[in-house]
């Protein structure tokens, strides 16, 4: 984070932990409908006789929960191989080499970074649409000498929160761990027969041209049966078109925007899943020049994707905004940490991750190690990093894209599919959970063939072994809805 202080946001190192006795992890049981409170007052030296020191700690600091249900906090060392010491002992199935798996790509307006022509939109189930995707071959990884935590007990927290019998919290309005793929057999269910576990949530990109942002077609076509978690890429601007962060900023959209929202509340307002927006998705690789953001235009950025975020969430009473960067940083973009918009217009960090493609060749665990800790530069590019960016702004994570790549070195590499099951796992929201900063809202694989390309299926595809893995593994924690 480069040691800086982000106006508008609690102090970097501030982590306030809410831990309540709750099920073992994996336990899925519904939980009875009732009420519970959870006040938290920290009153540091002033009132009741309690004493609190602020004490600086190294390294970030990672809550995961505990064989009884409680947040356990665990802090992580500055020290690389430390990290990594304490990775193999808590995961030691990332020790067993050979014979993993792993996942695949994105489409929609993500076609650009393969050099595949976008096309005005690809049908099909899922959505289909071109759509984001891994770091482009000059992408960065930027390195980060680990902030340092602060933990100062001067803070009041008091939180009542409703558990609903689907373990859904009424604060968040999260309800653990989605997990699912784009592409298709998701409304069908065949996706979800093959891999084994169910499939709650799914992705589409409703983002390559004025009329599809403003009436998101493949929420009426393909996916109009699907109640579950929704991740959609909406664009915001039109690729090709000329359209600017300028004009947008000065609101020349806002009545695209505005048709966009109330389609979103119409179509969605009445399911039981959430629906994930991901507005200019990206926009820190220079695969999709108009929403590559510069130091020429990153206020612009910033200023449209507020105004795009507050007209969605107007509109829409379930929609939650999420801001979306690719894993690696572009030569010629500005810093995304530069370009965050805001703690108060973003709901969820959505990071698009691929193996291969500029990023470390994930074939064993010591490279998924080093696949999930890499930066560069000072900026996050893997996704653990990614994910102690989320956590300093009390976010949540997704992956709303994440899979194999065929190319750069990629290809039927099991053992990423297993080093990401295994992370996510560790880092896993549960159901009813109220703090979720940190943790993982969502994961959707790419199961898409671009452009006649189908390196990145996982199901029905060349990856027999990554497939192989993929579905001996169990994915989620979030009930159906």
């Amino acid at each position: 984070m480069s040691g800086r202080r982000r106006a508008g946001g609690p102090a970097p190192g501030r982590v306030i932990t809410i831990s309540f006795p709750g099920r073992a992890r994996g336990d899925r049981t519904p939980r009875r409908r009732g009420r519970l409170l959870v006040a938290v007052q920290v009153v540091g030296l002033l009132a009741l006789g309690l004493h609190s020191d602020a004490t600086t700690r190294p390294g970030p600091a990672l809550l995961a929960g505990n064989a009884s249900g409680r947040a356990t906090r665990m802090l992580l060392p500055r020290d690389r191989n430390r990290w990594t010491e304490a990775y193999a002992r808590r995961w030691p199935r990332a020790s067993a080499g050979p014979g993993l798996a792993a996942p695949g790509y994105g489409v929609g307006s993500d076609l650009g970074q393969f050099g595949v022509p976008v096309p005005a939109g690809l049908p099909g189930e899922g959505g289909v649409p071109v759509g984001g995707g891994p770091e482009g071959a000059d992408g960065a990884t930027r390195a980060n000498s680990g902030p340092t935590v602060t933990v100062t007990a001067t803070t009041t927290v008091t939180a009542t929160t409703t558990v609903s019998a689907t373990g859904a919290s009424a604060v968040t309005g999260f309800h653990g761990w989605s997990s699912g793929a784009s592409g298709d057999g998701i409304t069908a269910g065949t996706f979800a027969a093959w891999r084994g576990s169910t499939v709650t949530v799914t992705g589409t990109w409703d983002d390559t041209s004025a009329a599809a942002q403003a009436t998101l077609p493949t929420l009426t076509g393909s996916l109009a049966s699907w109640s579950g978690d929704l991740d959609i890429a909406v664009g915001g601007t039109v690729l090709g078109s000329g359209e600017s962060y300028a004009q947008a900023a000065a609101g020349a959209y806002l009545g695209r925007w505005t048709e966009m929202a109330q389609t979103l509340q119409r179509i969605r307002g009445d399911k039981a899943g959430v629906t994930y927006v991901r507005p200019f998705h990206e926009f820190n690789g220079n695969w999709y020049p108009e929403w590559q953001v510069t130091p020429g235009n990153v206020s612009d950025y910033k200023a449209a994707f507020r105004l795009l975020a507050r007209t969605v969430t107007t509109a829409c009473s379930r929609c939650k905004i999420v801001w979306s960067p690719n894993n690696g940083t572009s030569s010629g973009s500005d810093s995304p940490l530069d370009a965050y918009p805001g703690d108060d217009v973003v709901d969820v960090v959505g990071v698009d991750s691929y193996n291969a493609n500029g990023n470390t060749v994930v074939t064993d665990a010591q490279a998924w190690i080093s696949y999930a800790n890499a930066t560069r530069d000072g900026l996050p590019v893997g996704v653990e990093s990614w994910r102690q960016f989320a956590q300093s702004h009390g976010k949540p994570l997704s992956l709303p894209e994440w899979g194999l790549n065929s190319g750069s070195g990629g290809g039927d590499n099991p053992a990423y599919v297993q080093g990401m099951h295994d992370w996510m796992a560790a880092h896993a929201a549960q159901p009813g959970d109220v703090d979720v900063a940190g943790k993982v809202v969502y994961d959707v694989y790419f199961n898409i063939a671009i452009g006649g390309n189908n390196g990145f299926l996982i199901k029905d595809g060349p990856n027999v072994n990554a497939a192989r893995t993929y579905t001996s593994l169990s994915w989620g924690t979030s009930p159906v809805l």
